[in-house]
């Protein structure tokens, strides 16, 4: 996720799970949006991010960052109804972590098109479909006008969970970024880096930036 504001690191416990909600909240597969189950006129479940609220079996999921050359790691998969005992554990059996929730029904795990095949096949499964690029940029960064001539800004980058701190480092530096800090924190990964704001699609195009 980029944040727009730096702000000093909170030790754990301080308001973690706030911040990890808001990382994964910027949290796809290209492994094509998979409908689960058909339905003739499928229930209105929507997946409530900070940046967009949609239904994906009723509202097209448009990739405007960048084309599509190969299935990203990571993937957002909603279930008919609240994740069951049962189905996380058949998940686990999959080698399938989720890493955190997004309302409604909805988890970010990260999969790989083996994985995905098989989880289609998991009951209550309703969509899988991709973790876009544009999901993971705050709204005070996205609402900003890009030009070439904007000011440069500083930034807070969060990685997932399992991440390397200094991959996510020299990522963010090979976008052109001026990295200020790098660290592990609770919720993964953080790197705060002065950027150009022409840079901000190119990095939430990370596939580690959650």
């Amino acid at each position: 996720m980029l944040l727009a504001t730096p702000r000093r690191l909170r030790t754990e416990g301080e308001e973690c799970e706030e911040k990890r909600l808001l990382a994964l909240g910027l949290m796809a597969t290209v492994l094509v949006s998979v409908p689960v189950q058909a339905r003739d006129t499928p229930a209105y479940q929507p997946i409530r991010l900070q940046v967009a609220t949609f239904d994906p079996l009723r509202d097209p999921v448009q990739r405007t960052i960048r084309p599509v050359t190969e299935a990203p790691p990571y993937a957002i998969v909603q279930f008919d109804s609240p994740l069951s005992e049962a189905q996380s554990a058949q998940a686990a059996l999959l080698g399938i972590a989720f890493l955190g929730y997004i309302p409604e029904n909805a988890y970010v795990a990260r999969l790989t098109p083996e994985t995905t095949a098989r989880l289609a096949q998991l009951g209550g499964v309703r969509w899988i479909g991709p973790y876009l690029a544009e999901y993971k940029i705050a709204p005070p960064i996205s609402k900003r006008q890009v030009t070439a001539s904007a000011a440069p800004i500083v930034v807070e980058t969060i990685g997932f969970p399992g991440e390397s701190a200094s991959a996510l480092a020299n990522a963010v530096s090979a976008a052109g970024g001026s990295v200020l800090l790098t660290t592990d924190t609770p919720i993964g990964p953080l790197v705060r880096a002065q950027i150009a704001a022409t840079a901000i699609a190119q990095i939430a195009a990370i596939d580690g930036v959650a």
